[in-house]
């Protein structure tokens, strides 16, 4: 006989959990979604001198004599489908209902014989506040029975009237085993862990291409109609997130699976494993949830000794502490983890599982590209710079009462605010990607594609490759990106509200997808000239105005060629924020040539009406600082008359200079402000 000793409670309603139902219309039909019921009950009537009710199975309930004053109708009723739980082969349910508060009870119940007494636990808990208990019992291996004596804890025969029975093996001598599954990996952004595990897994058995949109991480969120940092509670995850990753992979099956021994719970997860399965793991004690990709095991059959090896959505690479969530060690992929790391010494701590029905299929990406949201605590980041009276930043954040899942924000004062255009102002997109490489093996040449598709036409407005090279070393590498407006709006005078669709795509080096996202938003149309200004700081009622600058750019492109030599190819006069295009010889021969692209930049007088108030006269345009990049970023002096080499050979493709000048207003020989505006001249030199 083995007696447990020991009496805890783990409330399951906890800060970083919610227990948020919603209404899933495309819920898979297994025992899930089948209603529970009541098999059969067996009622007695106990008064005064105590009594006996045995149920059909030999459960049994005592109440010594001299407990109760009165009568009571108490009734045991065994479940089927329990509505948590579920119908797992190895548990009883029980409900044992009619005895007031307080009352002392002895209670038993059948167990088969001979199982290992770390393998067998009975569990006390309320099923609709999910708080639970594990009382004192004694097994006895002979006989077959779980006992518990002199049960009386206030409230728990009457509102955790649920008594569940459990029992199991060890799994079968294993030795020195190692198995490891290659999956792709997600980080996550504030409280999402659920989430972004169960997106490593739908990317394991849901393949998509090109013409199909990705399943990211605030689309859980919404369908699940969670929040950003509320996490996720047992009945969402048991009972609606099953149905809710059916709908997003399109018909990818799973099922969900509550364990509060975590033997029984480790020999599931290795038989998932040995299935070619990942599956994810909730842990109460941790309050998180990590995606299972493999375990290891050692002679003896010691579970002390075995552990699991698990994607960490923290994405912590190498592991620590984190001094912020209260010195939480956090892991990133492949993190091995010891058995005991998983209860951390709680004698009940509650796991739940998320397992697919299906292995992983063969077309599984290793590569995977992050889909970005504020607060970008990992590192990442999807912005708009635009400027208006100051310059300003439109991000993305994900949120679950959106249809699309997500909005996009801008700051006003120590707010952020929903924003649904984007002003004509606006001067470009910035991004810091996330990409990782599960393929431990070896790195990963890959491409990442940026297209923007004008929805209103149909039209590709920009698309450009860009090559990366991701290491096996567990850690994120971080693709960053700015592209001007210029590159992509193309509004050809339109000057409505155009929606766009940004996509953000990983493909391999032959250009076959492996992962992407993609994300839509509206943008006001510029009148011709529109981006052409300068933003004034006046003083002394630090008032702010915007217009027009008539800045003129005097573009002279020439070249030098062997044995020396000058001409003028083109002469123009361009606003700020234009495109310029010469048309330059191809190289035939292994000759090296340099073109001189000469820019020289000067400024009209001033004097707009609106300013007389301010008495500011005589206002001239003030370069701050300028700089071009080709192949890198090159300071230039502020003199407005440059001259830009590029160097080509045979071998060369088109060519860009991006020119950019930071602007300011000096009036009455003062400088007005300490606010800049920006022009911008892209240069293109067309091999023909």
């Amino acid at each position: 006989m083995k007696t447990f000793y020991y009496l805890h409670v783990i409330l399951l309603i906890i800060s970083t959990l919610c227990f948020t139902t919603c209404n899933i219309d495309d819920d898979p039909v297994d025992d899930q979604d089948i209603p529970e019921s009541i098999i059969s009950s067996k009622t007695a009537v106990i008064g005064a001198q105590g009594g006996t009710l045995v149920y059909d199975d030999g459960t049994t309930l005592v109440v010594p004599k001299g407990v109760l004053t009165t009568d009571y109708t108490v009734t045991i009723s065994k479940i089927a489908n329990e509505q948590i739980f579920g119908s797992v082969e190895n548990r009883n349910y029980y409900d044992i209902s009619g005895l007031p508060i307080g009352t002392k009870v002895d209670l038993t119940f059948p167990c088969p014989l001979g199982k290992d007494p770390a393998f067998v636990g009975i569990l006390n808990y309320d099923p609709e506040t999910y708080e639970m208990v594990q009382p004192e019992y004694d097994y006895d291996s002979e006989k077959g029975l779980i006992s518990v004596s002199d049960f009386s804890l206030r409230d728990l025969i009457v509102k955790k009237k649920r008594w569940i029975v459990e029992w199991g093996d060890k799994m079968p001598e294993k030795g020195a085993t190692q198995k490891i599954l290659e999956v792709p990996f997600y980080n996550q952004i504030s409280g999402t862990c659920w989430a972004a595990s169960s997106v490593m897994l739908a990317k394991t058995i849901s393949p998509y291409t090109g013409d199909q949109k990705s399943v990211e991480i605030p689309d859980f969120l919404r369908d699940m109609e969670l929040g950003f940092d509320t996490g996720i509670g047992v009945y969402s995850f048991m009972k609606v997130l099953p149905g809710v990753f059916q709908k997003l992979t399109n018909g990818g099956a799973v099922k969900s699976e509550f364990y509060w021994s975590q033997e029984n719970c480790f020999n599931e997860i290795v038989k998932i494993i040995d299935a070619g399965k990942p599956c994810v793991l909730y842990m109460a004690v941790h309050g998180h949830a990590v995606l299972v990709v493999g375990y290891k095991t050692v002679p003896g059959q010691d579970y002390s000794k075995y552990g699991l090896y698990i994607h960490d959505p923290n994405g912590y690479n190498p592991p620590a502490q984190d001094p912020e969530d209260g010195g939480k060690w956090k892991g990133g992929m492949y993190w091995y983890r010891p058995f005991d790391w998983f209860h951390q010494g709680y004698t009940l701590s509650t796991s739940m599982l998320l397992i697919p029905a299906d292995p992983m299929h063969s077309n599984t990406s290793s590569q995977t590209i992050g889909f970005p949201s504020l607060p970008f605590s990992d590192g990442s980041l999807l912005s708009f710079k635009y400027y208006k009276e100051v310059a300003g930043t439109i991000s993305i954040k994900w949120d679950s009462s959106e249809v699309s899942g997500y909005k996009w924000m801008t700051k006003e004062g120590s707010k952020y605010v929903k924003t649904s255009v984007l002003p004509e102002t606006t001067k470009s997109i910035e991004g810091k990607i996330n990409i990782w490489n599960a393929d431990l093996g070896k790195p990963a040449e890959c491409l990442v594609n940026l297209t923007f598709t004008n929805t209103k036409t149909g039209k590709v407005t920009y698309s450009e490759d860009y090559q990366v090279t991701i290491a096996t070393d567990k850690s994120k590498y971080v693709f960053t990106f700015n592209v001007d407006t210029t590159l992509w709006l193309k509004n050809n005078g339109d000057v409505s509200e155009i929606p766009f669709n940004f996509k953000c795509s990983l493909k391999t080096s032959g250009g076959d997808l492996l992962d992407s996202w993609e994300v839509d938003f509206k943008i006001k149309g510029a009148q011709p000239g529109a981006y052409n200004y300068i933003r004034s700081y006046m003083s002394p009622k630090s008032k702010i105005y915007m217009y027009n600058s008539k800045f003129l750019a005097d573009l002279e492109s020439g070249c030098t060629v062997t044995g020396g030599g000058f001409r003028i190819m083109e002469e123009t006069n361009m606003p700020m924020f234009k495109k310029v295009v010469f048309g330059i010889p191809k190289i035939t021969d292994n000759k090296t040539v340099t073109y001189n692209v000469r820019v020289r930049l000067s400024a009209l007088e001033l004097n707009p009406a609106e300013w007389n108030e301010y008495n500011l006269k005589n206002c001239k345009a003030l370069i701050k600082e300028a700089q071009y990049y080709s192949n890198g970023y090159t300071s230039l002096n502020t003199s407005g008359d440059w001259t830009i080499p590029i160097t080509i050979d045979k071998n060369s493709k088109n060519k860009t200079i991006s020119l950019d000048v930071i602007l300011g207003t000096i009036c009455n020989g003062v400088t007005t402000s300490d606010e800049y505006g920006h022009g911008l001249i892209d240069i293109y030199l067309v091999m023909e």
